[in-house]
């Protein structure tokens, strides 16, 4: 599907992401992961031909209705799980591309992680990381990736604490 910048709009993409239909019949739930993931790629186009910042509050909307979703579909080929994957992956790239206010991305993070009924899904707070792969610097604190340890040395991700 070809973006174009001029097209998009949150509220023709996000009714992708819905559904009242019966996903409990693996037919209906595949049908619904591929309109998901016309959905998917749209953001993506956005995010790339145009402004990363205004993508994060759809990718937000679309992973909490897709993870309400999996609650009742037969998700058995994954497609629907493999749609969320990547709008965090691309929540976490928009986020790193135009930060967010701190305040903010720290409590969608924490619910979306911590208090929603979703349990299938992690999302890694490195990820976040402003220059990427965790050797960046944290847009929420400021400060390098990493915390004090007893005896002044610092505990990183990678180092698999």
């Amino acid at each position: 599907m070809a973006f174009e910048p001029d097209q998009y709009s949150a509220a023709e993409v996000l009714p992708l992401f819905r559904t009242r239909a019966d996903l409990h019949r693996w037919s209906a739930a595949h049908a619904f992961g591929r309109q998901a993931s016309e959905g998917l790629q749209l953001l993506q186009g956005a995010a790339e031909l145009g402004d990363p910042a205004a993508v994060i509050a759809p990718a937000q909307t679309a992973i909490a209705s897709l993870c309400r979703i999996l609650l009742r579909a037969d998700d058995s080929s994954g497609i629907i799980g493999d749609v969320v994957r990547g709008l965090l992956k691309l929540h976490a790239r928009s986020c790193t591309q135009a930060p967010p206010t701190p305040a903010k991305l720290v409590q969608w993070m924490i619910r979306f992680q911590f208090l929603d009924d979703q349990e299938f899904f992690e999302i890694d707070p490195v990820d976040y990381a402003v220059g990427s792969s965790g050797g960046g610097r944290w847009p929420l604190l400021g400060q390098p990736a990493g915390r004090a340890q007893a005896g002044g040395g610092t505990c990183r991700a990678s180092d698999g604490v």
